[in-house]
């Protein structure tokens, strides 16, 4: 014990195996050679006494002996040792300062640890670093705990609170740019929640119970409550999101002050809120909140496994459950909460740890499972309800293959996220976690159970149901990387040769599993955002086929200087990893599939109206408007549903619309038309927006006309007259797909005249045969591509007093499929109906 580096290295060379303070140089000796011991502590002594006895077991001495010859041979022969001594003079070569730079890195080191300067203080006066008789001298050593930097002079605390500042205005700056929500359903679900809060004290979705997170809507509740007009709503509620994502910066400081100097620290806290991920501030999303609720949980669990007090475990729990109140996601979560500690055991395995200290943890996360097990049981449910409506991915179905294969695409896509350089930092710290202190210890052990356990459950979710990459599911550990990064520079870059090699190689090689072809979508708009510089560079610069070179060849270039940049230069690597963000950031603003354009292309394909809160306009914000829903644009539907207070629910006449939202089901009554739900009751709003041909008894009090939608004044219960589906929304003369069919109740005969066309372009002189059924005589015409405005009149025959005809169209056909058409439109077209599409004539 107290060698130095030297000697070590003699004994080693002499085949004698070493037991060495595990501090310092000899923390990068491998195990096979050396059995290190941690200083310190009441531990010391019997951890020695195990080293020493594992020294006299019968052949260890013999094997590790020979182990450390090879070893000095391999990384301390002469000429190896020389290229390194010649190096660090260079470095020092010229620099009259170097002594004094050596000697303020000594002071700094004694402050951090908490060792006053005076014992040093004949050496440091020399370089002016105290005074001659050994007091500190103003300005040069801080106080321990505080570092020695140019923005010293500001306490931390003005720091962090301008840094918060500066990251509200641009994120909210960006966030205003967004002008409507795009990620559908999301945005509609938690905006609904928040309204229903605000109104009725109630988290509902269209009357029905939420089975979400609460805790994100209920901080946007106050918004609804105090604010009027849903445009004046939508910018605060942005406001909200920018002051809850760049809280983020607190948590991440205090995270980073673990492991790393104050400097670094800070640093730390300035990349956390300029991760790309953060442009959701635009959006009505909970990773605004989880955000910085993920970091405050891995700080209180990095503080509970340094020190595992009854507090600070407790404090964990707490933020387990305030997280799982925002998302369901959080049960992996508290998986990796229960396995820190294990892991961190094992980490330190030789250095005497009781498990015993957790029982608090362990006990009142038993009993909680416990007891939702016999709540959800009483309540006649599977214990998997209490995931809300999560609870369907409870129901088995996975399969290993494709499960571990979305988990290499997950690892693969955070890793070029990252940008390479805190993935592959984070290995090595991981990988030699046993030699580090004791705060990186903890460190290592909560990121890495964070990390495994996060990135298992999104890869296994993906492989069976959204079959992408769900990067905004897994962002959250990209700060616990940077700091990672952070800490390996400031602790000098340590090099393990396997380790650093075999991390820097899979960093560099990772990139090259993503199926870029495949992934490059509009999938990759709302959940991938660390793909979209390399969709930019494949669309707009160097061709889809060749992304995927480029990004291993960046990867690798990246990998090269995190094994061999040298020391001075070690700044260079976090602002390569801020230049990554930046080169994201762009296209996520300012390119095609940027968010404000798609927020903007949003609301135009759901709204034609000028004002978007057009319904509320007519009918006041306090009425009860229902929609019936027929087909046709979803976007429709809930671009009016969030721009209006006044609409609270959907009903279904044919297919449910998309989205896993609340709606109930209608048919209609063949004798009255009347709207009627499978338990008998009726739609009782007095208000109903539908499509311009689904006809109600009612009077129409607002309008659409570029959409299609009218909104109608009906004495309930709602009736319709007409129905008509298997027409796209089309504002003028709108297209058909395969099988539109027209239906009219109440019918008591008449005529349906229709004007079609055909399109020369798409079907290219190929005729389209329509046949004609339903309560009309059985006709089959053929439309030529040439011609346009084809009338054709049918008489009808009413049965049980529908009216109804059906048209079968052959061919229809895909423009998406012809790329001669340049149309990337992946609807099933059939004919051009002139608008009115169907006019109906009653009986003379």
């Amino acid at each position: 014990m107290g060698e130095t580096s030297g000697s070590a290295i003699r004994a080693l060379s002499l085949g004698k195996p070493l037991v060495v303070s595990d501090v310092g140089w000899f923390t990068e000796l491998p195990d096979e050679v050396a059995l290190k011991v941690a200083p310190g502590g009441e531990d010391e002594v019997v951890a020695l006494a195990a080293a020493l006895g594992r020294l006299a077991e019968p052949g260890v001495a013999e094997r590790m002996g020979a182990m450390a010859r090879a070893y000095v041979e391999a990384e301390h022969d002469l000429g190896r040792v020389a290229e390194r001594y010649a190096a660090a003079l260079e470095q020092a070569a010229g620099d009259a300062l170097v002594r004094e730079r050596v000697l303020r890195e000594v002071a700094q080191a004694a402050a951090e640890v908490g060792i006053e300067p005076e014992p040093l203080a004949p050496a440091l006066a020399e370089a002016a670093i105290v005074s001659p008789d050994g007091r500190v001298s103003s300005g040069h050593v801080p106080r321990p705990g505080r570092g020695t930097w140019p923005l010293g002079r500001w306490p931390v605390w003005a720091w962090l609170g301008g840094l918060y500042a500066v990251a509200v205005a641009v994120l909210l700056a960006l966030g205003l740019r967004v002008s409507a929500p795009w990620i559908m359903v999301d945005e509609l679900v938690y905006s609904d929640m928040a309204r229903s809060f605000a109104a009725t004290g109630h988290f509902l979705i269209r009357g029905a119970h939420a089975g979400y997170g609460p805790l994100y809507p209920l901080l946007l509740s106050p918004v609804y409550a105090a604010i009027g007009p849903v445009v004046d709503v939508y910018g605060w509620l942005r406001v909200v999101n920018a002051l809850l994502a760049a809280s983020a910066v607190f948590p991440a400081y205090l995270l980073a002050r673990r492991v790393v100097k104050q400097p670094a620290a800070l640093g730390a806290a300035v990349l956390t809120v300029a991760v790309p991920s953060l442009a959701y501030v635009g959006t009505v999303m909970t990773e605004n909140l989880f955000y910085p609720l993920f970091l405050w949980l891995a700080l209180a669990l990095v503080l509970a496994l340094e020190r595992p007090t009854v507090a600070r475990q407790l404090a964990v729990l707490a933020l387990c459950a305030a997280a799982f109140e925002t998302r369901a996601q959080t049960v992996a979560l508290v998986v990796a909460v229960a396995s820190a500690p294990l892991l961190l055991a094992w980490i330190e395995r030789g250095r005497p740890r009781r498990l015993s200290v957790w029982a608090p943890l362990y006990g009142v996360l038993a009993a909680a499972v416990v007891l939702v097990v016999l709540v959800e049981v009483a309540r006649g449910r599977s214990p998997a309800a209490v995931l809300g409506n999560y609870s369907v991915t409870s129901g088995g179905g996975y399969r290993p293959w494709p499960a571990l294969r979305w988990l290499v695409l997950h690892v693969a896509e955070l890793d070029l996220y990252l940008w390479v350089l805190p993935f592959a930092a984070l290995i090595v710290l991981v990988a030699n976690a046993r030699h580090l202190d004791a705060r990186l210890r903890a460190f290592a052990a909560a990121t890495a159970a964070l990390s495994v356990w996060l990135s298992l459950e999104v890869a296994v979710f993906a492989s069976r149901y959204s079959l992408r990459i769900e990067e905004r599911n897994l962002f959250y550990l990209v700060p616990l990387c940077l700091i990672a990064l952070l800490a390996w520079i400031e602790r000098g870059q340590p090099r393990p040769p396997r380790a650093a090699v075999a991390a820097a190689g899979l960093a560099a090689a990772l990139p090259g599993a993503i199926p870029f072809l495949g992934l490059l979508n509009i999938t990759a708009q709302s959940d991938t955002l660390g793909l979209q510089p390399w969709w930019y560079l494949g669309e707009e610069l160097a061709g889809r086929g060749s992304v995927g070179v480029a990004a291993v060849l960046v990867s690798s270039a990246l990998a090269a200087a995190f094994l061999w940049l040298p020391r001075r230069y070690a700044p260079v690597l976090p602002l390569l990893v801020a230049l990554g963000f930046l080169a994201t950031w762009l296209p996520l603003e300012l390119w095609t599939h940027s968010f404000p354009r798609l927020g903007s292309s949003a609301v135009a394909q759901g709204i034609g109206n000028s004002d978007r809160s057009w319904i509320d306009r007519a009918v006041g914000p306090d009425a009860r408007v229902a929609v019936l829903w027929t087909g046709g644009n979803d976007l429709a539907v809930w671009e009016n549903e969030f721009w209006n207070r006044s609409v609270s629910r959907v009903y279904d006449l044919t297919t449910p619309l998309g989205g896993d939202m609340p709606s109930t089901h209608v048919s209609v009554e063949r004798s009255t038309g009347i709207l009627r739900t499978p338990a008998g009751g009726t739609i009782p709003e007095r208000y109903v927006l539908t499509r311009v041909g689904d006809e109600l008894r009612g009077t129409p009090v607002a309008r659409d006309k570029a959409k299609g939608l009218v909104l109608y004044r009906v004495l309930p219960p709602a009736r319709t007259t007409t129905t008509v589906t298997g027409l796209y929304d089309d504002p003028v003369n709108p297209w058909s797909n395969a099988h539109p069919v027209w239906t009219r109740y109440q019918c008591r005969g008449g005529t349906l005249t229709v004007v079609v066309s055909s399109d020369r372009n798409l079907f290219q002189g190929k005729a389209q045969t329509v046949r004609v059924t339903g309560t009309t005589p059985a006709r089959t015409f053929r439309i030529s591509s040439a011609t346009s405005g084809t009338r054709l009149t049918f008489p009808l025959e009413p049965e049980r007093g529908i009216c109804r005809v059906a048209f079968d169209i052959a061919p229809a056909r895909r423009p998406a499929d012809y790329p001669r058409l340049h149309r990337d439109d992946p609807r099933l077209l059939g004919l051009h109906f002139e608008s009115p599409p169907f006019r109906y004539s009653p009986p003379k």
